[in-house]
Order: structure tokens, then C-alpha cells, then sequence
């Protein structure tokens, strides 16, 4: 096929050039520029995420807070990036884990793992958008060690906490604006 496809263009451009002689007067062609001119494409409007997007962004959001909340408590201060995490009404919850990152010495290790979560409400207008989510919380991977390395939580012990949380976008950045208990439909169940 390939071959038959070269064959036809090269008798293609025989013929074309058959018939053309040396004193026929050459006719020069406008050059067509590359890309081709065109007028301005409009901007695609902006798309809504799925309602599966939408939690995988809530927990994406909610494993950063933990994790930076677990570091914050390693250093003993916060160093100015769990507030940023936090919305303006949130803003007590960093103040406790500032309070007592300064106060223990402690050290946090491991990863909380999250399972069984569920979209609540996605609420998406002009730009910014809520998310509410319920979840299980896993964090028996979660070893807290006081200054001594004694465990402040008996290690490997099991630990699930059903929450609710509440996501939102100010500003151009993922915020938590309120993690409670699950009221209700435990998660962990």
C-alpha cells in the first residue's frame, strides 16, 4: 500500500511537470503562510469538575492539612504554612496545633490513610466552589512519640475517625474551612 501511495504521487508530479517547456513562461505563486492566518479562536469556557474530581480534590486538600499540621508539630511553630491552609474561620484549629506544637515536644510519623469517602455537596459558582465530604480517616500508621520516644498513643493501635469536612476555594486555593465528626453515617463502619 505504502509502496503503490509513492508510486501515484511520483507519477503525479511527472505528469504535472510533463508539458512545461523551457521557454513557457513560469508563473509565480503567492506563498501561503504557515500556520495559516486565521482570526482569534475563542477561549474554551472554563469546565466544572466532576463530582468525582471534586472529592478527590477534598481529600487531596484534607491529606495536606494533616500532613503540614503533622510537621508544624515537629518543628514546635508553625513556620506560616498551616494557616494558609485553613480558612479564615478555621483559624482557631491552627492556633491549637501552634499551641501545642509549642508546648509538647512531640514527634508525629507516619501517613493517614482515607477511605469510604463520599461527596456531600459540590456547590460551584463564579469561579470558586465548596466541597463537602464525608470520609474515614485512618491514622493507625500514625505513630506520636513524646520527647522521651515514649508513645504519646500506644503504637500500631487502631484508629478511625469518621469525618466530616468542608473544602472551599478563596483566593485561588484550596482551603479547610471545618472538620467535625461524621454526624450521623459513620464512614468507618
Amino acid at each position: 500500500m505504502r509502496r503503490g501511495f509513492v508510486v501515484s504521487v511520483a507519477a503525479l508530479l511527472l505528469v504535472g511537470l510533463s508539458g512545461c517547456a523551457a521557454d513557457a513562461p513560469v508563473e509565480t505563486a503567492t506563498p501561503t503562510p504557515w500556520p495559516p492566518q486565521t482570526t482569534a479562536i475563542a477561549e474554551p469556557e472554563p469546565t466544572r469538575m466532576t463530582d468525582d474530581e471534586a472529592l478527590e480534590v477534598g481529600v487531596a486538600t484534607l491529606d495536606t492539612y494533616l500532613r503540614t499540621a503533622a510537621e508544624v508539630v515537629n518543628l514546635g511553630y508553625d513556620d506560616g504554612r498551616l494557616a494558609v491552609l485553613a480558612t479564615e474561620s478555621w483559624q482557631q484549629d491552627v492556633e491549637n496545633i501552634k499551641q501545642d506544637a509549642a508546648k509538647d515536644d512531640w514527634t508525629v510519623t507516619g501517613d493517614t490513610t482515607f477511605f469510604n469517602g463520599e461527596l456531600v455537596e459540590f456547590v460551584h459558582e463564579e469561579g470558586n466552589y465548596t466541597i463537602r465530604f464525608a470520609v474515614c480517616a485512618d491514622s493507625s500508621a500514625v505513630t506520636t512519640t513524646g520527647s522521651a520516644g515514649e508513645p504519646v498513643r500506644p503504637i500500631g493501635s487502631e484508629f478511625k475517625s469518621s469525618l466530616d469536612v468542608e473544602v472551599t476555594n478563596a483566593e485561588g486555593s484550596n482551603k479547610i474551612a471545618s472538620i467535625q465528626p461524621t454526624n450521623g453515617n459513620d464512614r468507618c463502619a
